[in-house]
């Protein structure tokens, strides 16, 4: 039985999705942004803001890739996963080879009873109910004390660099989303901050705001004397705020990697885009 998928849901509140039941030894699929495939066209030359070096290096035939082609081998991220009262209940890898993109959690022992639900998350520990407003869910399984799966997704805004996603939450998989105590729609029953092995992208990426310009009219917000976001005016065009602010379209894709591939056409006016790589893949108010 192949593994089962992640579905894009864009930014509404979460609600699980009916699915068959899975064996216990087979666990969800997670990210689909680490896919075998090459999102956009084949990068000519070295930008200046993206990483000098691919992040990582395999010796195997044919690794998987993403990010702009960028080799992916080996231990990508790893993780423990920690209930709400600082209990460790197991690990979480996520490896690559030729063969192929895995989560595998082992020794995990489920503090409830029933199916969970596996969720990528672009918070941090700590985040208040940080699995009531995700983009992508799993389907629902069973957990036994070690399981992994393929990962594949073969299409998706995700491709443009996975580092974004901070951690991994599961809850618990109910009919209905219910508020409890806290006021949590989907409680977490642990979670696991990523650890990620590879480098982002863009590390050195850093727009600067040259100020209004024709088709970039558009309010911007800073942090610390940079700009932190951007608020898209009335005949705004995607090439002329990429020159507003120094960059290019597809690391603007990279700084909102939720949002599908900027093009004028997708392009709404109030629409606010995040500027700051610090927050990318976080949910602006």
């Amino acid at each position: 039985m192949p593994g089962p998928r992640l579905t894009n849901y864009g930014r509404r509140p979460f609600r699980r999705r009916p699915s068959t039941i899975l064996p216990a030894a087979v666990v969800t699929a997670l990210t689909a942004l680490l896919c075998g495939c090459t999102l956009g066209p084949a990068a000519t030359g070295q930008h200046p803001h993206a990483a000098a070096t691919p992040a990582t290096a395999s010796s195997k035939p044919s690794p998987k890739t993403s990010a702009a082609g960028r080799a992916l081998s080996g231990v990508l991220a790893t993780g423990t996963f920690v209930t709400p009262s600082g209990q460790q209940i197991g690990q979480f890898v996520i490896k690559a080879d030729a063969s192929g993109i895995t989560g595998t959690a082992t020794d995990f022992h489920s503090p409830v009873a029933g199916q969970l639900l596996l969720l990528p998350t672009p918070y941090r520990l700590g985040a208040s109910c940080p699995a009531d407003s995700l983009a992508v869910a799993t389907s629902p399984f069973t957990p036994a004390q070690t399981w992994s799966t393929e990962v594949d997704f073969p299409t998706g805004p995700y491709m443009s660099d996975p580092t974004y996603l901070r951690s991994v939450v599961l809850v618990s998989n109910g009919s209905t989303p219910t508020a409890n105590p806290n006021g949590c729609l989907n409680p977490p029953i642990a979670a696991a901050e990523l650890d990620w092995k590879i480098a982002p992208l863009y590390p050195r990426l850093r727009p600067a705001d040259r100020g209004a310009i024709a088709g970039a009219g558009g309010t911007v917000t800073t942090s610390a004397g940079q700009p932190s976001t951007y608020t898209v005016a009335v005949f705004d065009t995607v090439e002329a705020i990429t020159a507003r602010f120094d960059i290019t379209t597809a690391e603007l894709d990279y700084l909102n990697p939720t949002h599908p591939p900027f093009t004028d056409a997708n392009l709404q006016y109030g629409a606010v885009l995040n500027l700051d790589p610090a927050n990318r893949g976080i949910p602006i108010p």
